[in-house]
């Protein structure tokens, strides 16, 4: 329904990875976004279950940045306001600052969803820190969003 031209998605053994591996254009990855801000909705047919993304971008995994134990957080100054991570884990889905979800894609291939502001966020990138960009969204363009 989403007329997603050309879908990829990695498998092993012939099963489909799921978690990650999903290769589409970022057009595509918009209309994701657009279906998860519409909470499963697209063009007046509801394609998930009511009240799955809502469940699937909540809270259900504590976390912290990769590589750091919940002990080094404080230690390496990590914050809500320059981390990301700490807001924790839904259903393949990462929280994110101001009420915010995101799908993460390797090395900065972002589903960015603003529900309180109605707005979908694409990035396409190659960077080194997901976290990096993250905070040039933030600190550049959220504002201008507001």
């Amino acid at each position: 329904p989403l007329n997603i031209e050309s879908p990829r998605w990695d498998e092993h053994d012939g099963i489909n990875l799921g978690g990650w591996g999903l290769f589409v254009k970022t057009e595509d990855m918009a209309k994701l976004g657009q279906l998860m801000l519409q909470n499963g909705m697209w063009n007046g047919k509801q394609l998930l279950p009511e009240g799955w993304i809502e469940e699937a971008s909540a809270l259900h995994v504590p976390c912290c940045p990769a590589n750091t134990r919940p002990d080094e957080i404080e230690k390496n100054n990590y914050t809500e306001e320059n981390c990301d991570y700490i807001y924790g884990y839904g259903y393949q889905l990462w929280r994110g600052r101001n009420n915010s979800f995101r799908a993460d894609g390797l090395q900065g291939q972002f589903i960015l969803v603003f529900p309180d502001l109605d707005t979908v966020v694409i990035t396409t990138a190659k960077v080194a820190q997901n976290q990096d960009l993250l905070n040039a969204i933030w600190e550049g363009l959220y504002p201008g969003l507001l």
